[in-house]
């Protein structure tokens, strides 16, 4: 091996030099060069291999490959049989993210079995590259051109300054084959279409596009312990509302709003649609934005804030009976809001909100979305839980949101013996 070939790599490996570290292998170049330099620098390697049995015999061929190749170092190699038709059935994701969930808790499992120190995988130069335009494309900000990270404290990546021609070149130069993907070939995923199409185009004009791209990302990292610092100075990481007044403050709030969204898991793409709505002074309230996780964003009066799904349990509302009268009726003609007088012959049912509810109000034609007459009354996320909605079992009619419109609908009449009142 010529010297300083994939020398950073080394550096980086030596440091855990007679250490454990958990490494993924496929079989393919950059992983199979990866387990041969981890062990030249002392590693104490413990390969691990998944089968997604995705692509037939190939997928076989790979399994039979990094046994072998593992065989013949001396090494015992940890096997996972991937079931990710299942996965994604139980999980609702595609195809890339059941194998990389799969993947990554095969690791951990295997860290934690084994008590290795680190998880390796075999990202290079290239493929950070393709992290990074592929999340410029999402709409990512800082932290999505930031791309993967050399060492997260859990996952080192020791190939991230490396090319993938200058991996290529090294595997020659120890005599080692490997296996080839026949699916990283086609461009039908997003990072394949980068990798083999787009990629390859921009450097007949830019030969180093793919190195000022991790070179980018590089300096985008280091921005990221600046902002962290900065953004310790409104709220802390825990943090589930921005107020406007702290956006206000700032000469570049969509920094503030994309940070405050990476923290809690929200989509770059709402995001970048939360960034839009900022006008300059506040949002509209009463937007809301549905996240991952049962979870929602609502722009509220004073903040944007994210809340836990609605609950399923219905608000507590207490039945009273009276028997009618001719006085009854006048203070039932008076009656505010937070009161609901039916027939005591009606059955009740009572839930929460949901939406896509309509009422049809007392002194009005036609009907109207309850989520509306929530937000004409400026009620926050919180206070719109709290809301409960009462139906005419019968009908499934809306009668009643609680304080806020009576329905024209299920009225009491002086002919009722019994009127139940609901509080």
């Amino acid at each position: 091996m010529k010297k300083n070939r994939l020398e950073k790599a080394a550096r980086m490996l030596r440091r855990f030099n007679g250490k454990k570290i958990v490494l993924g292998l496929s079989g393919g170049a950059d992983s199979t060069a990866l387990l041969r330099l981890a062990m030249d620098c002392g590693c104490d390697v413990i390969p691990l291999h998944v089968n997604y049995h995705l692509r037939g015999a190939e997928s076989d061929r790979d399994e039979r490959f990094s046994l072998n190749l593992c065989a013949g170092l001396g090494l015992n190699v940890y096997r996972c049989d991937a079931d990710v038709a299942l996965y994604r059935q139980k999980f609702k994701v595609s195809v890339e993210e059941a194998c990389r969930n799969i993947r990554y808790e095969a690791f951990r499992e295997a860290m934690a079995s084994t008590g290795a120190v680190r998880i390796a995988v075999a990202h290079n130069l290239d493929d950070q590259a393709e992290t990074v335009l592929l999340n410029l494309l999402r709409g990512a900000g800082v932290r999505g051109l930031a791309g993967m990270s050399p060492d997260t404290g859990e996952i080192i990546r020791p190939l991230l300054s490396h090319s993938r021609a200058e991996i290529l070149e090294y595997l020659k130069e120890i005599d080692q084959d490997y296996v080839t993907d026949s699916t990283n070939l086609k461009s039908d995923y997003r990072r394949n279409f980068l990798r083999n199409d787009i990629l390859p185009r921009l450097e007949e004009i830019w030969p180093a596009a793919r190195r000022k791209m991790a070179e980018t990302a590089s300096v985008m990292r280091e921005q990221c312990e600046v902002n962290a610092q900065f953004y310790r100075q409104f709220m802390d990481d825990s943090d589930k509302e921005l107020f406007y007044d702290d956006l206000e403050d700032m000469d570049a709030p969509a920094w503030l709003i994309h940070e405050f969204a990476v923290r809690n898991g929200i989509p770059a793409d709402i995001a970048a649609e939360v960034a839009r709505a900022w006008d300059g002074r506040r949002i509209m309230t009463g937007k809301h934005w549905n996240l991952p996780g049962d979870r929602t964003l609502d722009a509220e009066r004073d903040a944007l804030r994210i809340h836990a799904a609605q609950s399923g349990n219905a608000p507590v509302i207490v039945p009273e009976p009276y028997p009618n009268s001719p006085a009854l009726m006048k203070r039932i003609k008076t009656a505010p809001l937070t009161e609901l007088w039916v027939a005591g012959d009606v059955r009740i049912g009572v839930r929460p909100w949901k939406r896509g509810d309509r009422i049809s109000p007392l002194g009005m034609k036609g009907s109207q979305l309850v989520s509306d007459i929530m937000t004409e009354a400026k009620l926050s996320a919180a206070e719109k839980k709290r809301v409960a909605i009462v139906y005419d079992l019968d009908t499934d009619e809306i009668i009643w949101v609680s304080g806020l419109k009576r329905s024209r609908h299920a009225l009491v009449k002086p002919t009722d013996a019994i009127v139940t009142r609901f509080s």
